[in-house]
């Protein structure tokens, strides 16, 4: 069985009852529309079992007067089948941008953090820009995207405390799985091992 295979499998298994959601760890070779590669990598190597994360403005559409939506949040795809078909082809329609991908329990986070369910549906009349991030349009994310960009958009908001920047935990019950590189499979499997995290599903799809 191949690993993409295997994976697909794992998200049949678990998707249904619980909706996952990947978050990716991109190199900074074009505009950082995910989180950078550091934050990924201080997560898995830092004693917390939680997973840090930061939220990012100026996402979606824009509102009738050009405005963009300042809800700082964290961007996801939907793991689902559209999302698994993208894995299948990626080996033939590589991005090699893409260095970690995390999967978190979408019912779970709902505990701690408004989730939106992003529609691609440009509405009318266009939305207030607090309601802009709940939009979006593939096409603009065809580059540092690709091959991801048409697939379906889901987005974590991180609330702000007064002046300080969107940063919110994730609880580690949360954390459902890892895509990573082959050769940093093995790796990654002991860090989490280490941490009490052993159960989490490791996948060297990218």
């Amino acid at each position: 069985m191949t690993e993409q295979s295997r994976f697909t499998r794992w998200v049949r298994k678990y998707s249904p009852r619980r909706g996952l959601i990947c978050h990716f760890y991109i190199r900074e070779k074009a505009k950082p529309f995910y989180g950078k590669v550091e934050f990924a990598y201080f997560n898995l190597f830092c004693p917390s079992k939680d997973w840090v994360v930061g939220g990012t403005k100026n996402h979606g559409i824009s509102s009738a007067r050009g405005k963009k939506s300042q809800i700082p949040c964290l961007n996801c795809f939907e793991v689902n089948d559209k999302f698994c078909a993208v894995i299948k082809k990626y080996e033939t329609d590589r991005n090699d941008q893409f260095e970690i991908g995390i999967i978190f329990n979408k019912r779970k986070l709902k505990r701690d953090f408004a989730v939106i369910n992003v529609s691609k549906n440009r509405p009318y009349p266009l939305p207030p820009p607090n309601k802009c991030h709940h939009f979006d349009n593939p096409r603009f994310r065809i580059g540092a995207l690709r091959p991801f960009h048409y697939c379906d958009i889901v987005r974590v908001e991180i609330p702000e405390h007064n002046q300080f920047p969107a940063i919110g935990s994730i609880r580690w019950d949360s954390i459902m799985g890892i895509l990573v590189k082959p050769q940093n499979q093995h790796d990654i499997a002991k860090l989490l091992e280490s941490k009490g995290l052993g159960e989490v599903g490791i996948f060297a799809v990218l």
